[in-house]
């Protein structure tokens, strides 16, 4: 998910008890805790450890932060679309956009008893 903003995993981040976007197993932010052995899948693995599903915002730009690339033809594809995606470096069109998404910072997470 090369185009994910940091917008998005702050507001994951301020969920203590887990979190992930609906529709989307990943990116999470995931507690400690004893896990059952029969947790195979993503999902499971959420209702497992009680993470909280969020909406996420129905905009194109956060369809595309959504977007997984695996291949080499899905990397040339994106920098077409995206040529600020060459360089981590460089902001993005879509991070920029998304900067604001999260107008506070997440809070100071402390370990879990």
């Amino acid at each position: 998910m090369p185009l994910l903003p940091v917008a998005l995993l702050q507001e994951l981040l301020r969920h203590p008890e887990g979190a992930f976007f609906s529709g989307h197993p990943l990116p999470a932010y995931l507690r400690s805790g004893p896990l059952p052995q029969s947790v195979d899948r993503v999902y499971a693995l959420h209702r497992a450890l009680g993470s909280r599903e969020l909406p996420l915002p129905a905009t194109t730009v956060i369809t595309a932060a959504m977007s997984n690339i695996n291949t080499p033809q899905e990397w040339a594809a994106l920098r077409t679309l995206n040529p600020s995606a060459q360089s981590a470096a460089q902001p993005t069109r879509l991070n920029q956009e998304n900067a604001s998404w999260a107008a506070t910072p997440p809070p100071n997470l402390s370990p879990l008893p």
